[in-house]
């Protein structure tokens, strides 16, 4: 464990492979640079009590909290922090996870060997003015999410979260302006560019994700969830290339580094957009859930290697009056090319949606 300290320098020498986590909470100036390689492949989950072994085992409640689990890079309150050049390898969880950070930079990191669960590349909690650019990530799980506070606590959620929101004289209750552009994204298991799940925090907003591309993924491409009870808005994907193939892979947990993807008959293909308002029982322990509205989807490029692939799915629903999906933009979707006529769309929407612009 790498613990930095207020205006410290960790540099990964071009050629060099460091089998570390490392973490700095309460930070200001925080670096890591070089060309070097931060491999967590000797990092493994501490178990502290046994759950049913099933394909389901993994989503449930207790299979999340029934380990110790160290991320690779965790910052905690931390200010101006840039990570510039390295290449992560084989994470336990999440490869880059700062929590109510501010002044964040994270550019020309490359994210490789995710195979475990919740392997996801960078996610963020309840963060303010943070820009990720010209990353690679080929991740297992999520690949790059806004998020509000966890909930991986125990004993009251909402009093820990409440807790966790203030420090040092600060409340850390918000998630906005975030910028995320020129990246490629391999996703093996979960989502690519996303907001969510977990969305504890009063206001999650002026979040753009531009210029990117992802060459493969599974759940969704762009997703916008809320299942707990921020008010989400201001959200922008543009200018996005995503990749649809007839050799799509299953999305299959994969317990070991051997185990075999079986092809898929027929092929899924992932959801394209989705901006789901959801009561999960996994997250949203208070019962509470927000709302999502003035959401963009601008110049979404399909690019495929088959001319009778399934349409391109979009998935938006609300839960009730109160808590609903509104204002939306989908301003160009196009397929090879060509752009889609709304009825060349598949659309999973339900009453809770209102005002959805096609474009």
């Amino acid at each position: 464990q790498i613990q930095l300290k207020s205006n410290q320098t960790l540099y990964l020498a071009e050629g060099a492979v460091v089998y570390s986590c490392v973490s700095a909470k309460d930070a200001t100036n925080i670096r890591i640079l070089g060309r070097g390689i931060l491999d967590n492949s000797h990092n493994h989950e501490k178990i502290l009590f046994e759950v049913e072994e099933d394909p389901e085992a993994l989503a449930k409640h207790e299979a999340i909290r029934n380990a110790k689990r160290q991320y690779t890079v965790e910052l905690e309150y931390c200010e101006n922090i840039r990570i510039d050049g390295i290449t992560i390898r084989d994470s336990l969880v999440y490869n880059i996870r700062p929590v109510a950070c501010r002044d964040v930079k994270i550019s020309h990191v490359k994210v490789i060997g995710c195979w475990r669960y919740n392997s996801d590349g960078f996610d963020m909690h309840n963060c303010e003015n943070v820009t990720i650019e010209n990353c690679f990530l080929r991740t297992y799980d999520d690949c790059i999410c806004v998020k509000g506070f966890d909930c991986y606590y125990t004993g009251d959620i909402a009093q820990m979260v409440r807790e966790a929101m203030q420090r040092n004289g600060r409340v850390y209750d918000t998630f906005r302006h975030v910028r995320v552009r020129n990246c490629v994204l391999w996703n093996d298991w979960g989502k690519c560019l996303e907001i969510g799940a977990e969305t504890k925090a009063e206001e999650m907003c002026d979040v753009i994700f531009e210029d990117c591309d992802v060459i493969h993924t599974t759940h969704t491409v762009l997703d916008c969830m809320n299942v707990d009870y921020a008010d989400v808005h201001g959200v922008t994907f543009e200018d996005i290339r995503c990749e649809y193939t007839k050799y799509q892979l299953p999305d299959t947990y994969q317990h070991d580094m051997t185990a075999p993807f079986a092809p898929a008959a027929p092929v899924r293909h992932p959801f394209l957009l989705a901006a789901p308002i959801l009561r999960s029982g996994l997250f949203a322990k208070d019962g509470l859930n927000g709302c999502i509205h003035d959401i963009t989807f601008r110049n979404i490029q399909i690019l495929t290697d088959a001319d009778d692939l399934p349409k391109p799915a979009v998935w938006i629903v609300g839960v009730d009056e109160a808590h609903n999906v509104k204002d939306m933009t989908v301003d160009g979707i196009y397929r090879d090319g060509v752009k889609l006529e709304k009825d060349e769309i598949e659309w999973n929407v339900n009453e809770f949606v209102s005002d959805i612009q096609f474009i």
